[in-house]
């Protein structure tokens, strides 16, 4: 799995990207100014992390459209003041969580994604 992270946070992209090398996950981490979806394709990126910084309807709306047109990659939000899970196609996690979980759910929900589109290409889709 490699990790995109788009976030304006150096200290958390810094953590999060720590945590990565720590268990073999490669994390690249952009200023959320950048050109998200060619970032990706250069990177290799199988998955997508927007940092809200604590407002996730700032960003549920940038991500949902992301993944709609990217439904290979797994794309996520983390912010404050939210609960874990899915909305819709974006997987939203809460910021402070550490780093680790952060990874670890992600790697659980791109397992997720690889089994789905296998089936769906054995069937035909």
């Amino acid at each position: 799995m490699r990790v995109l992270l788009v976030t304006d946070d150096a200290g958390y992209g810094d953590e999060v990207a720590a945590a990565g090398d720590a268990v073999g996950i490669d994390v690249i981490v952009i200023a959320g100014e950048c050109n998200v979806a060619p970032t990706m394709r250069r990177a290799g990126a199988n998955t997508v992390v927007f940092d809200a910084q604590g407002d996730a309807d700032a960003v549920n709306g940038r991500a949902g459209t992301f993944a709609t047109a990217h439904p290979e990659a797994v794309v996520g939000v983390v912010a404050t003041g939210v609960d874990d899970g899915w909305q819709e196609n974006v997987l939203v996690l809460h910021r402070w969580s550490c780093a680790d979980r952060l990874l670890d759910t992600l790697s659980s929900a791109h397992s997720g994604v690889k089994i789905a589109q296998a089936a769906r290409s054995s069937v035909g889709f």
